[in-house]
């Protein structure tokens, strides 16, 4: 059934997406990673704590999972 509902929706967004108008481009581009938004948001995140820094605790997050995994292997 997986591939089948695959399908079908893969062929819905399609047709969807050809059929209405294209979305706003500012509105587009607020919603699209940018290498000038990450610089910003670096430098937002200079400021916080290293416990309030999300990419520091996805790094942190990430080593314990392997961590974790390997141990189970």
């Amino acid at each position: 059934i997986a591939p089948i509902l695959f399908v079908v929706c893969t062929l819905l967004i399609i047709i969807g997406s050809l059929i209405t108008q294209p979305p706003d481009q500012k509105k587009v581009s607020e919603l699209t990673w940018s290498i000038a938004f990450y610089k910003s948001e670096t430098d937002e995140l200079r400021s916080l704590p290293w416990y309030k820094n999300y990419r520091i605790l996805s790094v942190f997050l990430t080593i314990i999972t392997i961590i974790i995994v390997l141990a189970f292997m």
